[in-house]
């Protein structure tokens, strides 16, 4: 594990947990973490997966 993927992963879940409760309260949507599968989480991982393979085509160097 490089330190920019350990960065970015940190990111993320902070996004997902400070995400999940407006969502809920604010815009009175569905729950998105309260299942054995949250979708906010699945959707982060499919976006850094693709946006890596993108950068890695584009500048081998800076991918994770």
């Amino acid at each position: 594990m490089t330190f920019r993927s350990a960065v970015l992963g940190i990111v993320v879940v902070m996004a997902i947990v400070m995400g999940a409760p407006y969502s809920i309260w604010m815009v009175r949507s569905s729950e998105i973490t309260w299942s054995y599968f949250p979708t906010s989480a699945g959707f982060c991982f499919v976006v850094v997966l693709l946006a890596n393979a993108l950068v890695r085509w584009v500048r081998p160097t800076w991918a994770l």
